[in-house]
């Protein structure tokens, strides 16, 4: 570039003794005019080359840059999502029960997926595979593969019972209704999913990131199941707001069905706003082995309502039975149980929440939770007598306190503190019992 400026400067000079009239010559005038014109159109070239920007990243014709969480290859389109989940809990009964035989540790009576006492736990790692059916029509499907001791309690009936479940897995069919499309109140899409997959009903979920509260409710853990196996259909109407769902299971919380007959499933979920959410589920079919006409019903109401933008307010009720359950005097008589619970959350910051949740669950016949604050001895849904059924009713109230802070977007701690008491003395000789949980959950979907 300097020796271009040089020459410039050089032939201007030149220009200037050329151009006096005595010495000047016409011919040589041009072609030094000539060659500057030449000079800076090179010079011009050279400039616009030092300036010329980094090249930038192009999409591929009908494709998107790649995103984070997205398996590209063989599997794309997959969606990589899951979560590790781990707590401490501490009793201030200080339980003196023998250790579980699955676990090794202290049981807290009454409790489902937080039964171990004075222990770090790691309660789920869980890895989620998901390619969802398109909008437009098609196959897609969904894996859930879950470890921890949470799974302990989610595995199904009739499997060694161990610290890895199969949670979810399922193949999932778009089937479009071209003679539907543009009707404003039947919906034009029908999906089926054919597998594994949890329940329709309750007001929590097993992933622990996505509740409320550290602990899981009484109605969550006695009074419905947590998965099926089976056929499920899922059809929108009204623009989306109503949703209905139907399906045949195997049964409750099993793999192969255990009789001859299945388990209906029904739900309808009502959405007028972002603000409201209505679910009505119901589930009817036999449960005992070998047995057709030992039906259980279930009755599942669930009512959420964002009241602002912080505060959020949830209910839910539960209702079930089951005909003909075998006594130990060799009778049979019909098991009773309902509940509901109440839950308030305010999110005073986007790091900052509190939650609180109140329930009452009444298990009539002693049948789901049993006279001892603990699971029957023999598992109920085999159908097989139940030590002393039926006992006295039992009624069971818990309140919960929890504290939530994100210290990172995909890192959650809680603490919280839970009061359960009973009619009964069956928390370790006592009617009540007092614990403290503190829990780190990291999300990385």
């Amino acid at each position: 570039m300097k020796k271009f400026v040089c020459q410039i400067v050089g032939i201007c000079f030149l220009i200037s003794i050329f151009s006096m009239p005595v010495l000047a010559d016409e011919n040589e005038i041009s072609a030094l005019k000539e060659t500057i014109e030449k000079l800076n159109k090179r010079l011009e070239t050279l400039e616009r080359a030092q300036e010329k920007p980094a090249p930038t990243y192009i999409a591929p014709p009908g494709g998107e840059a790649p995103t984070a969480n997205v398996i590209e290859g063989t599997l794309s389109g997959v969606q990589l999502t899951g979560f590790v989940d781990t707590a401490w809990h501490w009793n201030f009964n200080n339980p003196t029960n023998q250790p579980s035989a699955t676990t090794g540790t202290r049981e807290q009576s009454v409790r489902v997926f937080d039964q171990d006492e004075g222990s770090f736990t790691i309660h789920a790692v869980e890895l989620s595979l998901q390619k969802p059916a398109p909008e437009t029509g098609g196959v897609g499907f969904r894996t859930d593969l879950f470890y921890g001791e949470d799974a302990e309690v989610i595995t199904p009936t009739g499997n060694v019972i161990d610290e890895f479940d199969l949670q979810q897995a399922y193949v999932e069919a778009n089937l479009p209704i071209k003679a539907l499309e543009g009707n404003e109140v039947l919906g034009d899409n029908l999906y089926l999913r054919a597998g594994k997959y949890v329940t329709l009903s309750g007001a929590e979920v097993i992933e622990a990131k996505d509740n409320w509260n550290t602990t899981r409710s009484l109605l969550f853990g006695w009074a419905i199941p947590f998965t099926h196996t089976g056929v499920r259909s899922v059809y929108k109407l009204f623009g989306d707001k109503v949703t209905v769902s139907n399906g045949l299971n195997n049964g409750w919380d099993i793999i192969e069905d255990n009789n001859n007959y299945s388990t209906y499933e029904g739900q309808i979920a009502y959405t007028p706003n972002d603000d409201w959410l209505f679910t009505a589920t119901t589930y009817i079919g036999p449960e005992n082995a070998n047995q057709d006409g030992h039906k259980r019903y279930l009755l599942d109401f669930v009512a959420l309502w964002n009241v602002t933008d912080k505060l959020s307010l949830m209910a839910n009720f539960d209702l079930g039975n089951e005909s003909r359950v075998p006594t130990a005097d060799a009778n049979f008589e019909t098991a009773h149980w309902y509940g509901f619970a109440l839950y308030a959350k305010y999110q005073a910051t986007d790091k900052l929440a509190f939650a609180t949740r109140g329930e009452l669950f009444v298990d009539q016949e002693a049948f789901r939770i049993g006279a001892g604050g603990v699971a029957p001895t023999v598992d109920f849904i085999a159908g097989a007598a139940v030590t002393a059924f039926p006992a006295r009713e039992q009624r069971y109230w818990e309140w919960t306190y929890t504290t939530e802070y994100k210290l990172y977007d995909n890192l959650i701690s809680r603490l919280e503190y839970r009061y359960d008491w009973s009619d009964g003395t069956i928390f370790n000789g006592e009617s009540s019992q007092q614990t403290l949980s503190a829990q780190l959950i990291y999300n990385f979907a």
